[in-house]
């Protein structure tokens, strides 16, 4: 499988980008395997530090409110809530890095790749946890799939700024996102390790990292429900059936679904057209 890496955070981290791309080669079959999507190529993987994360950031939502500014021509309040969006995304960054690992994230219209941020990682102490490692890769590969089934539709209508002129406020896409990748990441790790990673705060890890885990509590266990729903689905529909998500935009759990999960099934099982 073809790969990249781009090693843009600072010569200190070389080490870190080698071990990275040794685990991808060997996690990338079996996210394959487990997910039954393919993989786009090449995988790139790119470190980099966080203040360059930022910036690309901060591109990155004037680029995508830019054009969909001109597609769509929001006014007043639909405007308003775009702006407010990039603002509060601005300030989650500033108070979340330290417990951001990684992230998939198009910086270039188009081309997904993973991002690692190496600074989050050495204040989390887990530059040289292999299973951390194993876990994170594994997990923004499944982003990576996800992007590439359906051709990104899914992926891509998450990222709209104005999804109620889109007629899609009512999907959770993060639910279905981040519980796929997660419930992923569990089966990939046991897989790989012998047992399910679980990340919870390494004994060396920087204040700075209590500090964002607790903001980012509300998120974190908003994952687990969703990785439950996910593994749930699966269970009783079987792979195959549940990748119809990717081109089936009435399978996307609601925010009404995610109340109750059993809700998400139930109907998901329905609109699919029955279990395996």
């Amino acid at each position: 499988m073809l790969m990249q890496l781009h090693q843009q955070a600072g010569r200190a981290f070389d080490d870190l980008g080698s071990r990275l791309r040794v685990i991808a080669e060997e996690a990338a079959p079996v996210v394959e395997s487990v997910t039954a999507l393919p993989l786009p190529e090449p995988i790139v993987i790119r470190t980099m530090t966080t203040r360059a994360w930022k910036r690309a950031h901060g591109r990155r939502a004037r680029r995508l409110v830019m054009a969909e500014w001109r597609e769509l021509d929001p006014r007043g309040d639909d405007a308003r809530a775009a702006s407010f969006a990039v603002k509060q995304e601005r300030v989650w960054r500033r108070q979340n890095w330290p417990v951001i690992a990684a992230q998939t994230v198009d910086f270039e219209s188009g081309q997904p790749e993973i991002v690692i941020l190496a600074e989050s990682l050495r204040h989390q102490d887990r530059l040289d946890a292999s299973d951390a490692l194993t876990k994170v890769i594994a997990h923004e590969l499944t982003h990576l799939a996800q992007y590439q089934a359906g051709g990104g539709a899914v992926w891509q209508a998450s990222k709209s700024y104005f999804k109620r002129l889109r007629g899609t406020a009512d999907r959770n896409y993060n639910f279905l996102l981040e519980g796929h990748a997660y419930w992923t990441d569990g089966e990939v790790t046991t897989k790989l390790l012998g047992s399910k990673v679980e990340l919870s705060r390494a004994p060396g890890a920087s204040d700075i990292v209590d500090k964002a885990l607790e903001t980012a509590k509300p998120v974190l266990k908003g994952n687990r429900v969703s990785e439950e729903a996910v593994a749930d689905v699966i269970a009783v529909c079987g792979i195959d059936i549940f990748n119809q998500i990717w081109t089936n935009p009435d399978l996307i759990p609601t925010h009404e679904d995610t109340k109750s999960p059993d809700a998400w099934a139930r109907r998901f099982t329905g609109a699919a057209g029955g279990v395996r």
